[in-house]
């Protein structure tokens, strides 16, 4: 699915910004509010909204303009009024209950690949090994969408669709690593399993990235 083109926002922000003397800080006021358009651009288009269409909302969305301009060039040098709240502001950390997850999930992950490389070495079943790379497959994939979901200081976050996709192909790549390293004693048939596992994954990590994103905060 294709993106808005750049030159839609950027036509709309030259008519907002028309007789502003462009300082420093308003070049990055300018800057931060078209990174902000058209990743809301990039989340209506994957909802299935036409391109037109999405800049208009988008464009709505973010609401007048005129008074955030207005009341920067009465300002006195230095960051234009407003512009925290017009950009979501400059430092933005990551909640508690967020990083509270991430290190219970971290902490999980890890033992789930130490019981796998325990299980691998053993002459025993086969079903803790694969039970344990499962596990470790599904907490990458959790940890690297809610990753990228997250929005901090210097990235915006990614749609909920790119999130999914990034986590889903973590997935694969982790899962894929353990079927290749389950080869020696499961069979040929696991290691096919593995590379085909892995390539998905590449292609899945290639794909999102080729569409720009403008996830990078000015």
């Amino acid at each position: 699915m294709g993106h808005a083109e750049p030159s839609d926002i950027q036509r709309y922000l030259e008519e907002v910004f028309a007789g502003v003397v462009m300082s420093a800080d308003f070049q990055d006021l300018k800057e931060e509010l078209r990174a902000k358009l058209l990743v809301r651009v990039d989340e209506l288009r994957d909802q299935g909204m036409a391109a037109d269409a999405s800049v208009q909302v988008a464009i709505s969305d973010l609401g007048g303009l005129d008074g955030l301009i207005g009341a920067g060039q009465a300002a006195t040098p230095g960051v234009p009024a407003g512009h925290a709240q017009a950009t979501g502001g400059n430092k933005i950390g990551p909640k508690p209950g967020f990083v509270l997850g991430m290190v219970v999930m971290s902490v999980i992950f890890l033992a789930s690949v130490l019981l796998f490389a325990v299980a691998l070495g053993s002459q025993g079943s086969a079903a803790p090994a694969v039970l344990a790379g499962f596990a470790a497959a599904v907490l990458a994939g959790v940890i690297t969408a809610l990753s990228m979901r997250q929005e901090t200081s210097r990235n915006h976050p990614v749609t909920v669709r790119r999130a999914v996709s990034y986590g889903t192909s973590s997935m694969a790549a982790v899962a894929g690593i353990a079927f290749i390293s389950m080869a020696a004693t499961a069979g040929p048939g696991m290691l096919v399993a593995g590379v085909f596992l892995v390539s998905g994954a590449a292609v899945g990590f290639i794909q999102p990235g080729i569409r720009r994103t403008d996830r990078k905060k000015p």
